[in-house]
């Protein structure tokens, strides 16, 4: 989940070339830091295994546009940056834009956090990202790997630099450097207290109608603390710069998806009214009731989307170790001279683990099906129909799932008008806004 603080503040952006020279006292042009990475642990780049990127090129775009008509971007820094993926998303989308040479300062001291070195041995979801030579964790040289090939093939050299420094150094550094980003991503601590701390350096930071952004509102701690610093923040500066916090539940769905499963709501519950006139309060608690049961019908679909989320990256990783080991004897018994029959065990071995992986999708998506009230009439199929099925089910329900997460985030959004008449207009302008996205050939 996503978070926007728009920002008041002032300072000094500086081009690549700058920002290069005052981290590491080289010319770029001749010493570039990230193409001349010499990589001394031979790691590959690697942009298959989680941890992925949640920031998704049509939210950032939408950032953009807002920026853009201030003439920003010109700087942005990120705050915990693990392997690259995201800023290697925001470099691609910027130079889609013909925005080649838009420094990204990526703060992260690439050490792990509490939950990689607490888990990575017993929680195989994490140990599958996590690589540790000489006593350390490789994360640094994976982020250099990473954005090495994407510079190499695809992506401007003239953005992306690291800075490996805790996020309160880097913030510091940048204040004793009079260095003012226009556009913050922060993705570092989540914990608790520590979100704060970091909200409340780098808002100070940014420049004049900036903006500050994060991932992972929906983890409590990151939730507490976002919300803790925009009660402070607005009791402390609300009457002459109040902040303008705006949570994006569901950041990543497009306007297609929002017609497609929105439009049913939209043709039966809410009709658009005859003419304009004074709500009654009648109307008006018809009009509440109305709202409050849609944004309702929303809640569970975080659960499944945490659900198909986390159980598709831990799935079948137990069949898959076992598979390597009746793979693993079928080879050993074809040194032997069993060459057939190992061949043998090594497919049979093959179908019983994608038969097992299925299987256990499958149940994930019966359980989801049951946890939004649909409950399947299907007989279950065999594993070879699974198969085939499995992955579009899956979409199909990721997308129902988000969907759903962004109508209660419009629903939800906003505060309460003093007046009646006020908040009644209120409740229908958010209605109306989401009726808006709905095509005419669908509400006919």
């Amino acid at each position: 989940m996503r978070l926007a603080l728009l920002a008041v503040a002032s300072a000094w952006q500086p081009s690549f070339e700058e920002l290069h020279h005052e981290l590491f006292g080289l010319d770029a042009a001749e010493s570039h830091v990230v193409k001349n990475f010499s990589n001394p642990y031979g790691i590959r780049p690697n942009f298959k295994n989680y941890p992925h990127s949640n920031l998704l090129p049509q939210f950032f775009t939408d950032i953009l546009d807002i920026l853009q008509l201030e003439g920003m971007p010109r700087f942005i820094v990120e705050v915990g940056s693990l392997h690259g993926h995201s800023a290697i998303q925001m470099a691609t989308v910027l130079d889609k834009l013909g925005m080649t040479r838009i420094p990204i300062l990526c703060i992260d001291p690439f050490t792990g956090d509490t939950n990689m070195w607490a888990s990575y041995q017993q929680d195989k979801s994490v140990g599958g990202w996590v690589n540790i030579i000489d006593g350390r964790m490789t994360i640094f040289d994976q982020f250099m790997a990473n954005v090495q090939f994407a510079v190499n093939r695809s992506v401007s050299p003239h953005h992306i630099l690291p800075f490996q420094a805790t996020s309160t150094v880097g913030a510091r550094w940048l204040a004793a450097k009079g260095l003012s980003p226009d556009l913050i991503f922060l993705d570092s601590a989540h914990e608790a207290d520590e979100t704060f701390l970091e909200l409340s350096m780098y808002f100070e930071l940014l420049q004049p109608g900036g903006i500050l952004f994060g991932d992972d509102y929906g983890w409590p701690a990151v939730k507490k603390d976002v919300d803790r610093f925009a009660a402070e923040h607005n009791s402390e500066h609300g009457a002459d710069n109040p902040l303008d916090l705006r949570i994006a539940r569901a950041q990543a769905v497009g306007a297609g998806a929002v017609r497609r499963f929105w439009a049913t709501f939209a043709a039966v519950d809410l009709p658009h009214p005859g003419g304009a006139r004074r709500w009654t309060p009648q109307e008006w608690s018809a009009l509440s009731h109305m709202r409050w049961r849609c944004l309702a019908a929303t809640a569970p679909f975080s659960m499944v989307l945490r659900l198909l989320e986390e159980n598709w990256l831990e799935a079948g990783r137990e069949e898959e170790e076992a598979l390597l080991r009746v793979a693993s004897t079928a080879l050993d018994r074809k040194g032997q001279g069993n060459g057939r029959q190992g061949t043998e065990v090594l497919v049979k071995s093959r179908e019983a683990a994608a038969a097992a992986k299925a299987s256990e999708q499958w149940k994930v998506l019966l359980a989801v099906q049951h946890l939004i009230g649909r409950p399947s009439s299907e007989k279950v199929p065999g594993w070879k129909d699974m198969q085939q099925e499995l992955h579009r089910k899956r979409e199909r329900l990721l997308e129902q799932a988000r969907t759903f997460m962004l109508i209660g985030s419009l629903l939800g959004s906003g505060g309460d008008a003093p007046k009646m008449e006020e908040r009644c207009l209120l409740e229908l302008r958010r209605l109306l806004a989401v009726q808006r996205l709905v095509p005419e050939e669908w509400r006919r």
